[in-house]
């Protein structure tokens, strides 16, 4: 699994890059939120209609670097 984590975390980062305008900064935001779904497990617990997923460390890292990535990228893009 960590072989598939690295590359889709490859592909995400290509995706922020690529990013262009507002339109494709919030597809890039849906894509991130794809990929830590995708690599995470839906959690037990009960939240109302909040989702809770679990998550290893390494998935957890991985998705706040994307995130600093893309608010860096949004920044860029508004200046």
């Amino acid at each position: 699994m960590e072989y598939n984590l690295r590359a889709a975390y490859r592909k995400a980062v290509k995706v922020i890059d690529s990013c262009e305008n507002e339109i494709h900064i919030e597809a890039a935001r849906r894509y991130i939120n794809s990929f830590f779904k995708l690599y995470s497990t839906e959690s037990r617990s009960d939240w109302g209609n909040s989702q809770v997923r679990v998550a290893d460390d390494l998935l957890v890292k991985k998705y706040n670097k994307l995130y600093e990535k893309l608010d860096d990228k949004q920044i860029f893009l508004s200046e």
